[in-house]
């Protein structure tokens, strides 16, 4: 059989740019380079795509300022049979780049624009957990900027609930932007920093809870992995947390001294999550569990989770015997 196309899109314009960079580099040790003819099609941080022969080309040197798609990027995309975007945030995990790729008809890895969109909006994401009866966990909305009403409404909340709690922009991974609150002078930083990021934000209730992931693949039905822990060293499993070089040294896989049926009770939602969000492809849907109760509360799903050498992702199906290129083989073998 013919080797198939397969274009790679990274980077992007999000603040998880680099962490698209280096899911890129994971994927490339991985894929089975007997079966595909690669072309890396990269996004500058202004928005400007290039293709590129190798990683070694990305340095930096392309920050020119956004421009229309070329031709010559546009004919490139078409030659290709399938599309992997490894962009992780806003403009590439929100539903813009796959609402870009159904515009051109091409066929590409993962959650349309509707799964996209939903799951990225932690938010509307909430929203959607209430209505379906999902447990989720106490949160405030936030938008725009601080006024005295909403401030005075936001501390109301925390009275009744108290601190810590957790400030995010509505629209960012990677745990960009959040903080973790544990008295009021520190709550006002806090907001600022995430509205740099969106202009919607949310605060959560800080929950005394174990960090479960569970991991969603469309292959032959819905795959649904055991369940992996979370160790943050740090205040919270933030961004240098995930993404430094003993990242490995944070996750268990699998988790343990964890009931088999709260395990099975995890899955079960994990699956549900997955379709009540009208996701396709894959998902790492993410779970609180309460240590005094075992409550299992569902805190957010990822349509495109990271897939670097330090991913809970990957490793949680390697767990189950699906080897990283194995893996990726299924994704792109369900879109043709």
């Amino acid at each position: 059989m013919k080797n198939i196309n397969l274009g790679i899109v990274f980077g992007g314009k999000s603040a998880e740019h680099e962490v698209s960079i280096m899911s890129t580099q994971s994927v490339l040790n991985a894929l089975n380079k007997d079966k595909y003819n690669i072309t890396l099609f990269y996004i500058t941080k202004a928005g400007k795509w290039h293709v590129v022969k190798s990683m070694e080309d990305v340095q930096g040197h392309f920050e020119a300022q956004h421009q229309p798609i070329t031709s010559d990027i546009l004919n490139a995309l078409y030659s290709q049979e399938v599309i992997l975007p490894v962009i992780h945030g806003p403009h590439g995990e929100d539903g813009s780049l796959q609402g870009f790729f159904e515009s051109l008809e091409l066929p590409y890895v993962g959650s349309k624009v509707l799964g996209s969109a939903v799951c990225m909006d932690k938010i509307i994401s909430k929203k959607i957990m209430k209505q379906a009866g999902l447990s989720a966990v106490k949160y405030f909305e936030l938008y725009e900027k601080i006024t005295e009403e909403n401030y005075s409404e936001l501390l109301e909340w925390i009275e009744k609930i108290g601190y810590p709690v957790f400030v995010k922009p509505s629209n960012m991974g990677s745990s960009v932007g959040i903080s973790k609150v544990s008295t009021q002078d520190k709550l006002e930083q806090a907001i600022l920093e995430a509205l740099k990021y969106d202009h919607r934000i949310l605060i959560e209730e800080g929950i005394d809870a174990r960090e479960i992931e569970c991991a969603v693949l469309e292959h032959n039905g819905l795959l649904v992995s055991g369940v992996g822990e979370v160790l943050a060293s740090n205040e919270f499993y933030d961004y240098e947390a995930k993404y430094t070089d003993d990242g490995q040294e944070k996750m268990m896989v699998p988790a343990k001294n964890i009931d088999q049926d709260i395990i099975e009770h995890i899955r079960v939602i994990a699956r549900q999550a997955f379709l009540e969000h009208g996701c396709n492809g894959l998902a790492r849907v993410d779970f609180f569990l309460e240590r005094k109760t075992n409550r299992i509360i569902l805190n957010e799903i990822n349509t495109l989770p990271g897939m670097t050498a330090y991913s809970m992702y990957p490793a949680l199906f390697q767990e189950q015997g699906i080897s990283y290129s194995d893996l990726l083989d299924y994704m792109i073998q369900e879109v043709l």
